[in-house]
């Protein structure tokens, strides 16, 4: 057995790595869902001489915007959700919200039902520690040593963009037989792209609840 005191300098060298995973999180007023424009890859294919690709990633940008929303609205019970395109994060985090918060239906919320609240980021990716190093070294077909097989996840940032929280591993569809009876109204995945998203929500107001103050 370890002795009591090695046990105390493992935990207290583990402690500040967990703290920075999850923090307590104060019930904000707002959650603002960024969603993707895929604008990289948009201005790649935009480049393209197939415009039938572009016409497919505008599918799927319609589609995952779709069961996002659909998510939110009948999974998502901690607080009231706005949502914003990733093109204008820098207006976000600066509380400048004239024509880029969206409401569930996709109409255009006007400030004053976000001003002066409190509010938290949601991000449809990876959390922190999924991340390769900055620096890493690919292996010989250019990927990260991290396993993206591990699924995207919300994770949540207050408006400086510090990571407070993250939902459970959403565990990947591609190069496996789709889930069966998948409700299209939470689920997508595209035919063409790696563009895929799982019903989460739900985890993600568990994970807050659990993460707020009693």
């Amino acid at each position: 057995m370890y002795p009591l005191r090695r046990i105390i300098i493992i935990i207290l060298t583990l402690l500040p790595w967990a703290l920075h995973a999850q923090h307590r999180v104060d019930q904000p007023e707002i959650l603002l869902v960024q969603l993707s424009t895929e604008q990289n890859r948009r201005t790649m294919l935009q480049r393209s001489t197939n415009p039938k690709l572009l016409e497919q990633l505008n599918r799927d940008m319609s589609a995952i915007y779709r069961v996002i929303r659909n998510d939110f609205r009948d999974h998502f019970t901690f607080c009231p959700v706005y949502y914003f395109l990733d093109t204008d994060l820098v207006a976000v985090r600066a509380g400048q919200y004239i024509n880029v918060i969206l409401d569930s239906a996709g109409h255009t919320v006007y400030p004053s039902a976000i001003d002066g609240k409190n509010v938290l980021i949601a991000v449809y990716g990876y959390a922190h520690h999924q991340m390769p190093p900055i620096g890493h070294i690919r292996d010989k077909d250019g990927a990260h040593s991290f396993d993206t097989r591990k699924g995207r996840r919300w994770v949540v940032y207050d408006t400086n963009m510090d990571q407070v929280a993250y939902t459970p591993v959403q565990t990947t569809t591609r190069g496996d037989k789709w889930r069966p009876g998948a409700d299209k109204r939470w689920y997508y995945r595209s035919p063409r792209f790696d563009i895929e998203y799982h019903p989460c929500a739900a985890d993600l107001a568990a994970t807050l609840y659990d993460l707020a103050p009693r």
